[in-house]
């Protein structure tokens, strides 16, 4: 569904607390679209401190979910 131009585009978001809309508006998408296209891009947003990472990052050694490794230091 999305060109690897655009989850390109998204994954600079990583490391950052864009919000949904601030994103949205910078790639051209729909709100709506905004959070499926960067689990597209491989980003999900950190629980406690709001920040883009890599979905990975967020599954704790239990395999549940986690905060990103920042909140765990």
């Amino acid at each position: 569904m999305w060109t690897e131009e655009l989850k390109d585009a998204a994954k600079a978001f990583e490391g950052t607390c864009a919000s949904l809309g601030e994103i949205s508006d910078a790639l051209a998408v729909s709100d709506d679209q905004v959070e499926d296209l960067l689990l597209d891009a491989g980003l999900e947003r950190c629980s406690d401190c709001e920040w883009w990472c890599e979905v990975g990052e967020l599954i704790g050694e239990d395999g549940m979910p986690s905060p990103c490794p920042s909140c765990c230091e």
